[in-house]
């Protein structure tokens, strides 16, 4: 089973992940701030306190990061975009995900974002993460359905 490594974002690795997004991750970028891939990548990573590329065999499948939004009430915006490469070893991101998002919590004491109602393997990752989806309800420049999932530090 391959091993996940995480790296710090180079530009390379940012051109890789947009050019071999995954097609749920498209439709809810494009569904929620009209962005392109390279564009969303870009931007994540340039305003994300935290933020790293994740390679499965050497190969980047995904980045993750947390755009700390406001000091005073503790909150952030967790985001993950990824590749259909990411999708054949899933398992090993899994098995990384829950020290990740404990080094979020670490930061921001309120984890929250929006994920697309269509984008189902999104949907089960999260929930096996332990966020909280609310009902779903009109996101974004696209005004279509998405999920508000959260989660706070007293929850894990």
């Amino acid at each position: 089973m391959a091993a996940v490594e995480f790296i710090e974002p180079t530009s390379e690795d940012l051109q890789v992940i947009a050019d071999n997004m995954r097609e749920a991750d498209i439709a809810e970028i494009w569904a929620s701030h009209r962005s392109k891939p390279l564009d969303a990548v870009t931007r994540g990573a340039k305003n994300s306190e935290l933020c790293a590329v994740a390679r499965i065999g050497g190969i980047p499948c995904a980045i993750i990061g947390l755009v700390a939004n406001d000091v005073l009430t503790g909150t952030g915006t967790p985001w993950m975009l990824g590749t259909d490469y990411l999708m054949k070893h899933q398992s090993a991101l899994l098995r990384e995900s829950p020290a990740i998002i404990k080094q979020m919590l670490n930061v921001c004491v309120v984890l929250y974002n929006y994920v697309h109602i269509d984008n189902k393997s999104s949907i089960r990752w999260l929930k096996w993460l332990g966020f909280n989806l609310k009902p779903a309800e009109k996101y974004g420049v696209g005004g279509e359905l998405f999920y508000k999932f959260e989660m706070r530090c007293a929850d894990v």
